[in-house]
């Protein structure tokens, strides 16, 4: 790896009811589309404080 590696974000079509997942290996954030921007933040702030230490499986 040569300096930053950008990474992406990409769409979840699977389940509306899963947590954002991370691709650590690709650099990729995997968002599934909520139907709200509320829904998204709460999941999203969940995944940050509840899966923030080590390689948790779900």
């Amino acid at each position: 790896m040569n300096g930053v590696q950008k990474f992406q974000i990409h769409r979840e079509d699977r389940s509306t009811d899963r947590l954002p997942s991370a691709r650590t290996c690709f650099n990729q954030l995997n968002l599934p589309v909520y139907e709200t921007c509320d829904k998204l933040r709460t999941n999203l702030l969940k995944a940050i404080h509840e899966c923030s230490e080590g390689f948790g499986f779900a």
